[in-house]
């Protein structure tokens, strides 16, 4: 550290950045309302800080003394909550660009490890990004606490020197990292002494790593993007150093769509900046009969062996943690394992419903009791917790609020006393023992409220909820629900399971969605939620000639969807892969799909297109995207569609098979590699292209070094190679892509007319 850096520092924690005094280094600075003088002298090429007659090291002083590490580090052991019987998950590990060249994915066997070993490189010249990933329930929170509670304890007993700090963000649709870091701190840790500067300082020297737990893949896919560019920004002010984890569903390098990827990249104008991702496998019977064991619950291979004869081995209830958890809570509770098993139903797809009700079973039998009266008898029935559970996640959902303080609950429960038509006695004791309820737990950002056990509780009800609403035709109340923002999958997968099993024909249903969808605007909320629910009743509809008019279907409404005699007019469809899907006697007409992805497990049996737009094809199996009107019919063609009208006249009639020109396909392969690493080797590219690598350094790169689309950086490593780094934004990359029409020349004017500009 030199003096400048030290100086920085300093002021970071400085009340006032510009009122303190250096004197011949001597320095009076003003920290927290304390006035602290020391001075700072140089030997053996170090900065170090007297203070008091001690001498410590500048970085020592700093971290004790200023940023009170030790003390973060005991708040952070006494304030994160970690699971009493944890178990370890494996995973996937996709390493940085510079370590694993050939992007291939291993496996690891203890993600806590992995992780840890991923964040501890903290590389003094490039800011690294972790992403851990798994769908919603299966432990990331889990394991992001127990990391941090680990490195506390490591940080104490001075075998480590860097913290992680859990930054939840609970799925926030618009993202100030600045308040929330601090927010975080302050109320989870009762750690009120840093700034947000000052802690960007501390991040960006290593000692501190921010843990992103929440940043969902709805920010890349929706129409939003200030989480994007929140995170963007943050990169940015690292100024190429500092590591952060980031938990979420799907890391942004893992969209198909380049169009996707380029929101984030080109938020991104720091030097360097480099992503990895490790991704959290489902348990497996090992695990989940070590969870079961550390529970003490008996016999604990005849009930994994007895549900898995029900819905299979690999299914979510024995497979993702929280539903685990859940089922362990019931079974060890539960004097008959064969009752809890034959409740929860012979079909897969009912085991979340059946599993709720057999948690709300209990209350009802053992604890939601009526003692007034001569008799004890339940205060509600099973669908009367269903009514209240819902009133609840609506009210979540409406406030944008992961959890509620307790007059809230009061009042909720009032209404519903007030609607079933309660006896006073009874809505009494409905509002004391609704705060003790199974599914609802104090809230780990602020201990006056309640939240849900975990978000697909929530979910689940929030689903309960709207499919009351439209089983009602109740307008209002249902747009209430779909205008406030795009529906989680779990919700809108509960309320059309609702639906299906309340009435198995479900045209009203479709009908009623369609009406409200074509009231709204063009971009709307409401009409992306219709959209997302018709689609998930796509299948029961099939084979009755139905006509869906002015839907905007969500990402992959069409994936392993198996469709007959069903016509789309005037639909919009967001990019949707067509991977094991069966489409038979259905028609497109006036359609505009963003992006269709083939592979050779779709089948397309008299399938017709007229004036229909598809902007681009995704072959899955060569890594290949297209643009050109006419390679794209010709792919079509081949698959099975028929293309009338439009463009049929625009595009001549194709022949043959598909030609690509391989240096814009070779191109394309090059640039995508800078998704992952903002800066990259020659010998990555070497690597990554094998037996191309000649041709494109001969003759390709020395076009796009000559077109400003790559450029010269410096190497910092051994030995001696160039290193390069994209030049220009990675939206007019894929703009160029889809104008080139699938030649490399015509990509080439693309940036040769934007430098005339």
């Amino acid at each position: 550290m030199n003096a400048n850096e030290f100086i920085k520092l300093v002021r970071s924690f400085a009340d006032n950045p510009q009122a303190i005094d250096i004197s011949k280094g001597n320095i009076l600075v003003q920290v927290r309302d304390e006035d602290i003088y020391i001075q700072a002298i140089q030997k053996d090429m170090n900065i170090y800080v007297i203070e008091n007659n001690n001498q410590l090291k500048a970085e020592t002083w700093i971290i004790n003394r200023l940023a009170r590490l030790p003390q973060l580090a005991d708040r952070l052991i006494d304030y994160t909550s970690v699971e009493p019987n944890f178990v370890t998950p494996k995973g996937k590990l996709l390493d940085q660009l510079e370590s694993n060249p050939d992007e291939t994915t291993i496996n690891i066997d203890n993600a806590v490890l992995s992780v840890t070993d991923v964040l501890d490189r903290r590389s003094a010249f490039c800011s690294s990004v972790l992403y851990v990933t798994s769908d919603a329930g299966e432990g990331k929170t889990t394991l992001i606490n127990q990391i941090a509670k680990k490195q506390a304890l490591a940080y104490k007993n001075k075998a480590t020197d860097w913290l992680l700090i859990p930054i939840p963000l609970g799925g926030r649709p618009f993202l100030r990292f600045d308040d929330i870091v601090i927010a975080s701190l302050v109320n989870n840790y009762r750690f009120p002494f840093l700034y947000w500067d000052t802690f960007l300082e501390l991040v960006k020297i290593g000692v501190l790593i921010p843990a992103f737990d929440g940043f969902e893949e709805m920010f890349v896919e929706s129409s939003t993007g200030e989480a994007l560019s929140a995170l963007g920004t943050l990169l940015n002010r690292l100024e190429s150093t500092g590591t952060m984890l980031i938990a979420a569903r799907k890391a942004y390098f893992d969209f198909k769509s380049l169009a996707s990827q380029a929101r984030l990249f080109d938020t991104i104008h720091a030097d360097s900046v480099s992503f990895a991702r490790i991704a959290i496998d489902r348990w497996q019977r090992d695990q989940f009969l070590l969870y079961a064991k550390k529970r003490s619950i008996k016999e604990p291979e005849y009930l994994f062996e007895k549900v898995s004869q029900k819905v299979g081995s690999q299914h979510p209830i024995l497979t993702r943690a929280v539903l685990v958890r859940r089922l362990i809570d019931v079974a060890e509770k539960t004097d008959d394992c064969d009752d809890l098993i034959q409740k929860l139903g012979d079909s897969p797809h009912d085991f979340f419903s059946n599993f709720v009700d057999a948690i709300i079973e209990r209350e009802v039998r053992l604890k939601w009791i009526d003692r007034t009266g001569e008799a004890a008898k339940p205060l509600l029935t099973l669908n009367e917790h269903h009514t209240l559970l819902s009133m609840i996640a609506q009210e979540m959902w409406c406030t944008n609020t992961e959890s509620l303080k307790g007059d809230i609950l009061d009042l909720l429960s009032e209404m519903f006393t007030e609607s079933t038509k309660k006896d006073p006695r009874i809505a009494l004791q409905i509002r004391e023992r609704l705060k003790q309820h199974a599914l609802l737990v104090k809230s780990s950002s602020s201990k006056d409220e309640l939240s849900f056990d975990h978000e697909e509780f929530k979910q689940f009800f929030l689903g309960k909820a709207l499919a009351t609403m439209i089983a009602q035709n109740n307008t209002a109340e249902a747009k209430s629900i779909l205008r406030v923002a795009t529906l989680p999958s779990q919700a809108a997968e509960s309320a059309v399971h609702s639906l299906k099993q309340a009435r198995p024909d479900i045209t009203e249903h479709v009908l009623f969605l369609q009406t409200i969808s074509k009231g709204e605007r063009p971009v709307s909320f409401i009409r992306e939620n219709c959209g997302l629910l018709i689609s998930l009743f796509l299948d029961i509809m099939a084979g009755k000639d139905f006509i869906l008019e002015d839907i905007y279907f969500p990402v992959d409404s069409l994936c392993c969807k198996k469709l007959s005699q069903l016509r789309f007019k005037n639909c919009y469809f967001k990019a949707t892969s067509l991977e094991q899907c069966e489409l038979k006697d259905c028609s497109f007409a006036d359609c505009t799909i963003e992006r269709v992805s083939l592979s050779d497990n779709c089948i397309m049996e008299n399938v017709n297109l007229e004036n229909t737009i598809i902007e681009s094809v995704v072959l899955i199996d060569r890594e290949l995207e297209l643009f050109d009107p006419g390679d794209i019919k010709l792919i079509l063609k081949n698959k099975g569609f028929q293309i009338s009208d439009t463009l049929e006249k625009e595009v001549a009639e194709p022949e043959g098979e598909l030609t690509v020109d391989e240096d814009l396909v070779i191109t394309e392969r090059v640039l995508r590699r800078f998704i992952r690493s903002t800066q990259i080797n020659e010998n990555i590219f070497r690597m990554r292209l094998s037996h191309h690598a000649a041709h494109f350094f001969d003759n390709i790169l020395p076009i796009l070094l000559e077109n400003g689309i790559l450029s010269d950086v410096q190497y910092l490593g051994g030995g001696r190679q160039k290193r390069y780094k994209l030049s220009v934004s990675m939206n007019d990359v894929n703009c160029a892509l889809a104008k080139s029409k699938g030649n490399f020349n015509s990509f080439i004017s693309f940036f040769k007319e934007l430098n005339k500009q």
